[in-house]
């Protein structure tokens, strides 16, 4: 379901560029989704379920017959002899007749054979190979995750960045067009002896150094689209709007990170390594077989090439390692201590981080109100000062630092909410909770 909706997905940002009459609209649920499937880490998810299956077809293969070709030729420094009339001469202590020895072995030996070994009981070692070959499956897997959750930051920060720099802009065109107007009432000033051209000049000049932050703010947003773009592999176009999040904070949120799935598969892994070393004392069975020709053959008494086999069933068992798996055993133990302290100090640190994500939730709470509360004054004081600034009791500078005053209230009330935002998405990365 989740992959449909990927694909989904891709192909409603895909085409949206060619509908050159319509606004996109593109959210930070989009974004992640689609950076994502750009990810090149997590595209290794297919990979390693191909190594998966390879590595459970060579484990079958333990339960399948073993066959080998060999061949073998040798020379003896000595050939084995049967001397009759020798041994007849030594039971009886009468010289035996002289009767040439029997040769039982050349020195010159040929041997062309087959071994086939079939495994009857392995103690369960294949069986446990086999679960440690799925948790490490699971284990890169994991992996792929914990990779995707930094890019899924880096995704947070540039989007967050794109709504700021978008409010900024808004707020600097809004300037830009009230100043302009302004200078309407500033000439009427002028032409009535009420001020003066240094006024018109102050007002000029501020207007285009706010072009100028303007020319900046515009720059900076379309590096972050861009950047947004490289990440989503996706082309952003200039139309595009993107939509603030409005994340919601469940009342009892469970951390469920991969970096803690990772430390359980660990401990699983080693409880896993722990039955294969208990399956290296139980015995082994398995039968086997030879199908040779060569010479000399089993009848040791026959100098001459021949064919011949040996079929049976042998057994193995080890009884004592001078306690290596014992040691083995107490290192897996500490191996697992040492996991567990490793989840505490994740979970301490992550429980920390939340609680302080949930103070600047807080803090960010009261400061819009505070904010609110100082627009309404600084817009009083704007408008008290336009009307001074037209009677000419105040010069233009003097009006300025109250113009910007204001801005940068309406400023401080953008970011503040974008950070609370930000904080309570941030709040869901850490728990590893859907955003």
């Amino acid at each position: 379901m989740k992959i449909l909706t990927i694909v989904v997905t891709w192909i409603l940002f895909a085409i949206a560029p060619a509908k050159a009459g319509e606004s996109d609209t593109i959210t930070l649920h989009n974004c992640r989704e689609m950076a994502v499937s750009n990810f090149p880490t997590a595209k290794q998810g297919a990979t390693y379920s191909a190594i998966l299956s390879d590595i459970r077809r060579n484990s079958q293969t333990a339960w399948l017959p073993k066959m080998s070709l060999n061949a073998q030729a040798s020379w003896q420094s000595e050939k084995i002899e049967l001397d009759i009339g020798q041994m007849l001469s030594a039971a009886t202590g009468i010289p035996g007749p002289n009767i040439p020895p029997y040769t039982i072995q050349e020195q010159d030996q040929y041997k062309f054979y087959t071994e086939i070994s079939q495994m009857i009981y392995d103690g369960g070692a294949v069986k446990a190979g086999q679960r440690i070959d799925e948790i490490n499956y699971k284990i890169d897997t994991q992996q792929v995750n914990t990779d995707v959750n930094k890019v899924l930051e880096r995704i947070n920060q540039i989007y967050f960045g794109i709504l700021l720099y978008e409010k900024k802009l808004e707020l600097l065109n809004e300037l830009e067009k009230n100043l302009s107007g302004k200078t309407a009432d500033i000439e009427s000033g002028i032409r009535h002896d009420a001020l003066v051209q240094n006024d018109l000049d102050v007002l000029n000049t501020e207007i285009l150094k706010i072009g100028q932050q303007i020319t900046e703010t515009r720059s900076d947003l379309s590096a972050l689209i861009r950047a947004l773009g490289v990440l989503t592999g996706q082309v952003i176009p200039g139309t595009a709007i993107f939509l603030s999040p409005e994340p919601q904070i469940p009342l009892k949120p469970q951390i469920t990170r991969p970096e803690l799935d990772m430390l359980k598969l660990q401990k699983e892994k080693a409880d896993a390594s722990y039955q294969i070393i208990n399956t290296k004392y139980l015995p082994k069975v398995a039968g086997f077989g030879t199908l040779a020709y060569g010479k000399p053959s089993l009848n040791m008494f026959a100098n001459e090439f021949d064919a011949w086999y040996i079929v049976g069933i042998k057994a193995s068992w080890n009884i004592w390692d001078w306690n290596a798996g014992k040691r083995d055993k107490n290192i897996i133990s500490l191996r697992k201590k040492l996991i567990d302290a490793q989840a505490e100090s994740f979970i301490l640190t992550t429980t920390s981080a939340l609680e302080q994500e949930l103070q600047n939730q807080e803090k960010f709470e009261l400061l819009i109100q505070s904010d609110n509360d100082i627009i309404k004054l600084q817009q009083r004081i704007v408008d008290n000062a336009s009307s001074r600034l037209n009677n000419g009791v105040i010069t233009a500078s003097d009006y300025m630092k109250e113009v910007y005053a204001l801005n940068a209230a309406k400023i401080n009330l953008q970011i503040h909410r974008l950070s609370l935002q930000q904080s309570k998405i941030n709040y869901l990365n850490l728990s590893g909770n859907s955003i």
